[in-house]
């Protein structure tokens, strides 16, 4: 057996190319799945010498990290003077941190450090260093002087608070707590401890114990606390010097009970096995002999021979004292010393405000002060607690006498409010004052206790007899250094010093009583041990074995509970559930319930103790099941109760279940149907019931009722026993289920006969406990039930108080509870992943149990409907199967325990609540671990079955004329057939050619259609498939068979039953399966004399089937069934992945697992363990159309369509709800006016409007998305869209104009009228932003590059050069865009006139009015009428970039109200608008990805509108910046130069590829919430499809040299010219690319080429075309030669006759915002000065590399690929069909991606961005080409991804 790995093995082998990611619901490791067993050691808390054994001890129990603090007062214990252990401060040796981490590497652990500045950790100061108080300085927020302060060691860390989809981590589970001085000592229990870690292992979160391993707060740094709110020291409470913390590993390292329940529990929940080592010993400890202390000195001697003495009028703290190099004094006693003090009889002394910490007063030496004795007595003078306090000086007088007061620093606070900080120590509070004469002129003594000044103390003396502060000192020899602890218990109070090391405080008030002394702080031969104490000292020192702590003493104590039973049955059972008051009793005391639902028959047997025990761990007292009949009775009269031999036998043990549950310490609430509705197929009826002509289910039909007797008298009298009067679980009994629901006025009342019939069959049936019905109480009142019969429950999702409020009034004066409280929601095929909002759970979970009302969680555990047994729902009122809508197989619910079992955040808020609201405490258990489960490996499909194979395998079939459903088949003990597939068969067919078959009626529910089994039926690929031929939503749906003509064929209609309906109205349970609404026709003629197949799937028949052959290679798609077999030996839960598959069935093992299908939102079907046995599995995968080569499997589910719906019942209201679109509410009556803002807030032609816009830019998103993204944006509330329009793209040339019909390359994207009509289309208004200048993040803010020939030309001003381009520009853009006007009958609704003019202001320049106006009247002069505004930060400029007739508005990212109560100062009583309110953030190259936190999005968005305002999301689809477009940044001139990424993705609620994310969610519930005005809304779209095409390898190659001599223009100049002035493009000269400058000349050895001046932006040098430039490796290097950081930069070139010199510049993207001197953005060489061997060099030839697509195109004679730089790399690649992709580039250094001629976009190895967008409007069906212009080598191959890739 080979050993495992270690664990820097495991997750290092093969390099190591990630840290730890928290991008995933787990975290990764080198993209390894790693959960953190983590543990805190404070390596300043431990002697250096034992930090191997304490980390090995830790790597011993399983843990994989250990974390630390960086005490800042440490490591800069002075301004500016660092020790890192190389210092020369005290603490030295603890401080080599990075020995400290090596050392944890060694031992095979992985470290999380927390630098603080502040750490806390109960360590002086919370680890500040004092000398921070001797100015103002605000710690702990943005002062910059703090900041400043930090930078030299710290770098801060942003900690976000709520990150969904994230790993959960617990950084501080609290071990065991520590002490304070004088209070008790703090303990836990280890069960407590354990149940706890447990719990959170189980949650799969990963954790850090805190703390694992405490040691000692040496010394005199130990923290404090102030315990309220206090600022004056009254709550002080200084902390132990132990800091053993009841921590796993004692203050000595010892093992403790714990360390074992943290490796036992590491173990058990572990899956990553790796290398342990073996448990250290435990550190050798002895008691030494006791030591005679023989020595003292007295604090006169140790004044006199003190390193300071200062003198000060006023009173000082110590951190103000001018030592230390002007630092201070951070600890230790300060005295403050006045002699020649006249001092009568009776004096007293006071001082004012509180003492910081203690004071013993002396006069000529005598203490004057009480000796501390008792806890009250630090009450009194002397201590913290008292304010001014005062001190009798006794009845003598005295003259020139010496005064001195000894102020002890006890510890600096390390925790609280930031006002708590202001933590000076000594006397500074206020004056000292006798007899009310304030003292002045002080000697104020610093002692400090230094080692070099205490190890230098002389004049020691013999002991006399002392009370009061002196030094004592002993000495003892030493041979065997071993650590021991020195009992302090015969002395008062001080600290202890061994060595001149400052070792502990003591106190006899406790708790602690020993210090502990290890051994590296003696050493052999003689050791010295000092003791300073304030009163009484000791005559000896003694040493312990252990440590000790004094008799007060606080333990966490397991107080004996009983358990639920225990509580409620104690003295016999009297009674049952009653409800005869107004709260529920049982068995004669109060209960309140809480329940939750869970499914025994949707669970493993094996698997039902661990839910209800999970269930019983949260707090729940009960367990709700339905009971299903279709299961029990699966035929006529069979009944199976687990052993009754159907395929589900094994989940039917209800008795079982039963008695699980008690055993399990719940009660159990039973819903026995005999309709359960429960998203089960047919509501749980069996379908059987069909086959009795005219049968009216869920009435008193007595056809009806007398199987419901029948199956009652069976299923009763196994319930019977399990009543809780009978000693068993059962408290309640439902009747019926929602009947209410089924009332339909005019149609159907519902039937109460038919429920006092239910409840005689109960009562017959011995039924005696409570019996209740349940319904929505506000929809249906008391229609379902029978009043004072029944006690009525509800069924809601929101909204509690509305229903018990009406339950109240149909039942008074009885108990209240929710039967049904939806915790989530269930999924449908085709449709959305349902998930519910956690706080939204939470906030009306606490509201229903602070009604007060009882609660069943529906569900708390979902399940799974396995096989064939998932149910539908019918959206419409018809009975014809149109509004059909299948569940899938996944019951997960987003419930508070999910399908695999796992725990949820909803469960710990179950926990929370029920721990808060439940007064009854009972025993609950521990939380269980969870299940394990893995991802096993892919396994390859070996075997296939046709389906005409399959049908000669099935025993029976049916002749019959016409077409019959399934149930009607005479089979299963003339049952029919349940489930399954139906195959209607007809032989020896002559077709003609171009034959249409015609299906009368609808099917129920697919069909596939063979012919001589050809599949003639469109694979289902897409929802939107479901509208055609072969599903339910087409009536007489046809289909072309061929087009020829055909003789002696087989026709097929497989037909499947994809689950019966289950809820709705009485006349919608006709549920037949299969063809039965109408025959079958070829060419209208009906086809008779039908063979008949059912296709059931039972266990025992497919384990039967035999002639598996190899599967048929590119046999035609159709129905089939792929068999492929597992080996497993570790049996764990798993789930099998489909995504590759289309659609069918799965089975494993006999079992039918689930359904699958490709359009989702379920991908991956729960496999549990009990399904697999150890050794070989079968898997058959029945598929439809088409498979996949191999089974897959997933550690986690997987779901298709995006997630986060909140579910409301009014969203389930408005989706039924006929409402006006946009348009029709907003033009009804006509159009009299457009957007006002005449009032407070924005009206619509006369109608109030609040605007939900959000951005998406038309030219950053191909064209075929426009319609599917405006549709998202609709979809998610919104009403109105913003764009820019970029005059750069749409004036390319000077005076040549492109909107969709130039021929510029960006021609396909700048079709601005089809954007704004199609938006109208999708009901949508629109808000343009047309510059001239729009930022936007694009290239030169939109302003085209031509403008900077004109020569000093100010952009952004009345200038005339400049606006005579505007004008010309606008004349053209305005006179289009005014006739889609929204007074004129289009969608716009309103104009902004310029952008963000206010942040041009500067010392410099004041914004141009005059420009503004002259834009306002160039609008008003083209036809504008709609509404004209502008946009700025009112906070930061005012009015300054607006005039007072045009409408302000906002742009922000946090603090809505503040900008919106600016705006009102500037336009008073005018609406309040965010023009931008920034979703997320863009990226620059070679700095970090930017995300913005969803919960602060949340919360931003709801106050703005909340305040109320209006707002456009910037950006709701940020999109892409295609080819060079990006825009860039520069913050403070040249060398600050920030390029954009090609990517725009902003993380905007909708990503660059247009899939939703959570912030679309949040958008869409805010928006729905506070919109009042309701009109349609278009369903989700669903999400583009993507795929990963295969890797591409390069196959041709342009080396550069070859690339110039293809471009067409070069241009002789005797000086350097930038691109934009070259005489090219009719004269508009170069926008984008590169511009090559070329010099022949000779190079001279050790030539040095220089160019002076900033570049704009990189350069590459080229000698011969061999490039001589550095590579690009790091993001340092653009601090060197070729990139803009430098302003001149110099190279070494290589010595050469006759050389070619290229220098080839590249534009990088032109700044987009700043002042307006940043807007001089020539590009190349500008300005700047080439200079060889310090010679300027001229006479260049310039050309100009625009990688235009006509030029691209005309590239021929490419060569073979080699790893040359500066290369243009070409292959090509088939595309089949046309879906998005990323372009994958991180082999690639940096460069651009073309791709079929189109500039993709550019790349950069420093990143974030990692791959290109590539869009399927970019792609052509066939041969594609890719090309990679790649500065330095390049990589041999293309790989595409499916998904965006950052690195920061």
């Amino acid at each position: 057996m080979s050993m495992p790995p270690t664990l820097y093995e495991y997750y290092t082998s093969g390099g190591v190319e990630s840290g730890l990611s928290a991008n995933q619901p787990t975290f990764t490791l080198n993209n390894k799945n790693i959960t953190i067993y983590s543990g805190a050691l404070h390596y300043f808390r431990v002697p250096p010498a034992y930090w191997r054994d304490r980390l090995r001890k830790m790597r011993a129990a399983g843990l994989n990290a250990v974390e630390t603090y960086v005490p800042w007062n440490l490591h800069e214990p002075e301004p500016r003077t660092f020790d890192f252990g190389d210092g020369s401060t005290e603490f030295s040796e603890f401080l080599d941190i990075k020995k400290f981490l090596q050392i944890a590497q060694e031992e095979d652990l992985l470290a999380i450090v927390r630098p603080g500045p502040y750490i806390c950790a109960e360590w002086e100061f919370g680890g500040l260093p004092s000398w921070i108080l001797r100015s103002d300085i605000k710690i702990r927020t943005s002062d910059v002087r703090f900041i400043d302060l930090d930078k030299p060691i710290f770098e801060l860390s942003l900690l976000k608070q709520h990150q969904p989809s994230k790993p959960l981590m617990v950084m501080e589970y609290w071990t065991g707590w520590f002490d304070h001085w004088a209070e008790k000592h703090h303990t836990r229990t280890s069960e407590a401890f354990a149940q706890v870690l447990g719990e959170i292992l189980s949650f799969n979160s990963s954790v850090n114990m805190y703390m694992f391993h405490g040691g000692t707060n040496w010394g005199f740094l130990n923290g404090a606390n102030i315990k309220d709110l206090t600022t004056d020291n009254s709550a002080y409470q200084p902390d132990t010097t132990s800091y053993d913390y009841d921590a796993p590993l004692s203050e000595a390292g010892d093992y403790t009970d714990k360390y074992f329940k943290v490796k036992e529990l590491i173990q058990t929940h572990n899956t990553v096995v790796t290398k342990l080592p073996k448990q250290p010993e435990l550190v050798k400890r002895i008691a030494y002999p006791s030591v005679k202390v023989e020595e003292m000195m007295t604090l006169d001697d140790m004044i006199k021979q003190s390193e300071h003495n200062i003198t000060s009028q006023k009173l000082l703290p110590m951190e103000l004292l001018n030592v230390n190099n002007n630092a201070g004094q951070s600890y230790g006693y300060v005295v403050y010393k006045k002699e020649n003090v006249t001092i009568a009889a009776n004096s007293v002394l006071k001082i004012e405000g509180h003492v910081c910490d203690t004071v013993m007063v002396l006069i000529d030496g005598q203490l004057k002060s009480k000796i501390l004795e008792t806890q009250d007595d630090l009450n009194g003078f002397g201590y913290w607690r008292l304010k001014d306090s005062t001190l009798s000086l006794g009845e003598v007088a005295y003259t020139n006498a010496t005064l001195e007061l000894v102020v002890e620093n006890w510890g600096r606070n390390n925790y609280g409010k930031l006002n708590q900080f202001n933590q000076h120590k000594g006397l500074w509070q206020g004056n000292v004052s006798i007899n009310d004469a304030v003292l002045e002129n002080w000697q104020i003594i610093p002692l400090e206790f230094k080692k070099n000044w205490t190890n230098s103390l002389q004049n020691w003396k013999k002991i006399e007899t002392n009370l009061g502060p002196a030094l004592y000192r002993a000495t003892f020899q030493i041979t065997d250094l071993v650590d021991t602890y020195i009992d302090m218990r015969e002395w008062t109070k001080g600290f202890i010093i061994v060595n001149g090391f400052v070792l502990a405080r003591f106190l006899r008030l406790g708790p602690q009583q020993t210090a502990y002394l290890p051994a590296p702080f003696l050493k052999k031969g003689l050791n010295t041990i000092l003791i300073f104490e304030h009163f009484t000292p000791g005559a000896t020192l003694k040493f312990q074995l252990k440590c000790r702590f004094n008799e007060l003493i606080m333990a966490v104590t397991n107080v004996t509970l009983p358990t639920l039973y225990e509580y409620y049955t104690s003295g016999g059972i009297n009674s049952g559930l009653s409800a005869n008051q107004s709260y529920f009793t049982l068995n004669d005391k109060n209960i309140t319930i809480y329940s939750g639902a869970m499914h025994y028959f949707r669970v493993p047997k094996e698997y039902w103790r661990d839910r209800l025990r999970k269930m019983r761990a949260a707090g729940l007292n009960c367990v709700e099941t339905y009971v299903p009949w279709n299961l029990h009775e699966p035929a006529n009269g069979y009944f199976d109760f687990g052993s009754g031999g159907s395929d589900m036998e094994d989940f039917l043990d209800v008795q079982k279940f039963l008695k699980t549950a008690q055993e399990e310490d719940l009660f159990a609430i039973i819903r026995p149907g005999p309709f359960i509705c429960s998203e089960w197929e047919f509501g749980g009826f069996p379908s059987w019931l069909l086959r009795q002509k005219g049968i009216k289910v869920r009435t008193s039909d007595p056809v009806y009722m007398k199987f419901v007797s029948r199956y009652f008298n069976t299923l009763l009298s196994l319930l019977a026993i399990f009543q809780f009067t009978r000693g068993g679980p059962i408290i309640a009994f439902q009747v019926e289920n929602e009947y209410g629901s089924t009332e339909e006025k005019g149609k159907f009342t519902p039937d109460k006969v038919y429920l006092e019939q239910l409840r005689q069959l109960m009562i017959n049936n011995s039924i005696v406990e409570l019996l209740v019905t349940s319904d929505s109480p506000t929809g249906h009142g008391t229609a379902g039930t029978l009043p004072g019969v029944f006690l009525q429950t509800a069924n809601f999702a929101d909204n509690p108080e509305k229903e018990f409020d009406r339950l109240k009034e149909l039942q008074p004066n009885k108990p209240i509870m929710a039967m049904e409280f939806w915790t989530g929601w269930f999924d449908h095929w085709s449709e959305i992943h349902h998930v519910r909002d956690d706080d939204d759970f939470y906030d009306v979970l606490d509201r229903i149990l602070k009604y007060p009302a009882s609660v069943n969680m529906y569900m708390f555990h979902g399940g799974t409907s396995w096989g064939f047994l998932n149910g539908a729902n019918v959206n419409n009122a018809a009975t014809d199967n149109s509004g059909y809508q299948p569940d899938t197989t996944s019951y997960d619910y987003d419930a508070p325990l999910s399908e695999i079992g796992d725990y949820t955040i909803k469960y710990l808020m179950v926990k929370e609540l029920l721990a808060k609201y439940n007064t009854i405490q009972t025993k609950i258990p521990q939380a269980p671990s969870i299940t394990k489960r893995k991802q096993y490996p892919s396994i390859a499909v070996k075997g296939q079955l046709l389906l005409n194979e399959i049908i000669k395998a099935v025993p029976i079939s049916f002749q019959n004329p016409n077409v019959l459903p399934m149930e009607l088949l005479p089979l299963n003990n003339l049952s029919g057939q349940s489930y399954g597939y139906i195959i209607y068969r007809k032989e020896n067919l002559t077709i003609p050619a171009n034959s249409v078959l015609t299906i009368a009626g609808r099917v129920c529910d697919t069909a596939v259609v063979l012919i001589d089994g050809y599949l003639l039926n469109k694979p289902l690929t897409k929802a939107k498939d479901l509208n055609g031929f072969g599903y339910w939503r087409v009536e007489n749906s046809s289909i072309n068979l061929s087009s020829q003509n055909l003789t002696g064929a087989t026709l097929d209609i497989m037909v499947e039953n994809w689950g019966r309906n289950n809820f709705g109205h009485l006349d919608q349970f006709n549920q037949f399966k299969g063809l039965w609404q109408g025959g079958v026709y070829i060419n209208d003629v009906e086809l008779q004399d039908w063979q008949i197949i059912p296709l059931e799937f039972k266990k025992s028949w497919t384990n039967s089937l035999t002639g598996w052959h190899p599967p048929i290679p590119r046999w035609t798609p159709g129905p089939a069934a792929y068999k492929a077999v597992f080996t497993v030996d570790d049996v764990q839960d798993t789930y099998i992945n489909m995504q590759n598959w289309v659609k069918g069935v799965v089975i494993v093992n006999g079992f039918v697992l689930g359904r699958y299908a490709v359009i989702g939102p379920q991908q991956t079907l729960y496999l549990p363990a009990p399904f697999i046995k150890k050794g070989d599995n079968t898997i058959v995968v029945f598929e439809h159309f088409s498979p996949a080569g191999q089974v897959e499997f997933s550690a986690k589910p997987i779901f298709k369509t995006a997630p986060k719906i909140q579910l409301t019942l009014k969203a389930v209201i408005m989706a039924v709800t006929t409402l006006p679109t946009l348009y029709e509410y907003y033009t009804a009556g006509g159009i009299n006016s457009g957007l006002s803002v005449d009032n407070p807030y924005f009206t619509l032609n006369g109608k109030n409007i609040t605007l939900y816009s959000g951005a998406t830019h038309y030219f950053r998103v191909p064209k075929e998305y426009w319609r599917d993204r405006l549709r998202k944006m609709r979809a998610a509330g919104l009403n109105a869209v913003e764009t820019y329009i970029p005059w750069n793209l749409h004036e390319p040339q000077i005076g040549q104009y492109d909107f969709g019909d130039g021929d510029s390359d960006m021609t396909d994207f700048l079709d601005l009228k089809k954007y704004i009509k199609t938006a109208q289309e999708e009901d949508l208004f629109v808000i343009v932003r047309p510059g001239p200048y729009i930022c936007a993040e694009w290239e030169f803010g939109g302003l085209p590059s031509w403008l900077l020939r004109e020569k000093n030309v100010k952009v952004r001003t009345s200038d005339p050069k400049f606006m005579k381009h505007v004008r010309r520009y606008f004349g053209i853009l305005l006179q289009l865009l005014a006739t889609l006007q929204f007074t004129r009958g289009g969608p716009i609704i309103a104009f902004q006139v310029e952008n963000e003019y206010g942040s041009t202001e500067s010392k410099k320049f004041t914004p141009d009015k005059s420009y503004i106006q002259q834009l306002r009247d160039l609008m008003v002069n083209n036809g504008i009428t709609e509404l004209l505004f502008t946009s700025d930060s009112p906070t930061q400029h005012g009015d300054v970039g607006t005039l007072p007739n045009l409408f302000q508005t906002a742009n922000f990212a946090r603090d809505p109200e503040k900008e919106f109560d600016r705006l009102r100062v500037f336009q008073k009583n005018k609406p309040s608008m965010a023009m931008e309110f920034w979703t997320g953030w863009f990226d620059h190259w070679s700095e970090p990805h930017h995300q913005r936190n969803n919960t602060e999005y949340r919360e931003v968005l709801e106050r703005i509108l909340k305040y109320p305002a209006s707002v456009n999301l910037y950006m709701f689809h940020g999109g892409t910046n295609w080819g060079f477009l990006n825009g860039a940044n520069i913050p403070s001139g040249p060398a600050i130069y920030q390029p954009d990424t090609t990517s725009y993705d902003y993380d905007a609620p909708l990503s660059e590829t247009g899939d939703y994310t959570e912030k679309y969610f949040i958008t869409k519930e805010l928006i729905e919430k506070y919109n009042e005005i309701k009109t349609k809304l278009p369903e989700l779209p669903e999400l583009t499809s993507r795929t990963i095409y295969p890797t591409v390898e390069i196959e041709n190659q342009l080396k550069y040299l070859d690339i110039v001599d293809t471009l067409p223009n070069v241009f002789k100049r005797e000086n350097l010219l930038p691109m934009e002035l070259l005489p090219l493009n009719n004269n508009s000269g170069q926008s984008y690319g590169y511009i090559i400058y070329r010099k022949n000349l000779d190079l001279p050895p050790n030539s040095i080429l220089a160019i002076k001046g900033p570049i704009h932006d990189s350069v590459l040098v080229l000698v011969d075309g061999k490039l001589i430039s550095p590579q690009l490796q790091n993001v340092q290097d653009l601090d060197n030669f070729g990139y803009w950081r430098l302003d001149s930069s110099t190279l070494k070139l290589p010595q050469k006759i006759n050389a070619t010199l290229d220098i080839v510049v590249v534009n990088w993207g032109r700044n987009n915002f700043g002042k307006l001197e940043q807007f001089k953005q020539f590009k190349g060489l500008y300005e700047n000065e080439v200079l060889l061997n310090m010679k300027e060099l001229t006479e260049w030839r310039i050309i100009p590399l625009e990688f235009k697509k006509t030029w691209f195109n005309s590239l021929s004679n490419w060569g073979a690929f080699s790893p040359s730089n500066l290369s243009l790399n070409f292959a090509t690649f088939d595309v089949d069909e046309l879906q998005d992709t990323f372009v994958d580039m991180r082999e690639w250094n940096t460069g651009i991606v073309i791709v079929n001629g189109f500039v993709l976009g550019r790349y950069m190895r420093l990143g974030p961005q990692q791959a290109l967008y590539l869009p399927a409007p970019l792609l052509k069906r066939g041969e594609n080409e890719i090309a990679v212009f790649e500065h330095f080598t390049p990589a041999t191959r293309i790989t595409f991804s499916n998904n965006p890739i950052y690195s920061n």
